[in-house]
């Protein structure tokens, strides 16, 4: 009876965990998908402003963007 339980049991925690793990990749999908749109409304407003401002501002947002990325521990982390 104990080995059959014990089997019982682990089935029962396999399905569990891969029943987890399809949750946790399916929000991670899901956030992957977010950080993209994100990404296309930043590129589509940066382009806006460029051609509206017309002074340089891709210039500006460049050197910025160096200043930030050489300051950041979270991106430069190795």
């Amino acid at each position: 009876m104990g080995t059959i339980e014990y089997q019982i049991l682990s089935e029962a925690a396999k399905w569990i965990l891969i029943a987890i793990a399809s949750l946790l990749l399916s929000n991670v999908r899901k956030i992957l998908k977010r950080i993209k749109l994100l990404e296309y409304k930043l590129q589509a407003t940066d382009h806006a402003l460029e051609r509206s401002f017309k002074n340089g501002y891709a210039e500006y947002r460049d050197a910025k963007l160096i200043e930030l990325f050489e300051a950041d521990r979270f991106v430069n982390k190795k």
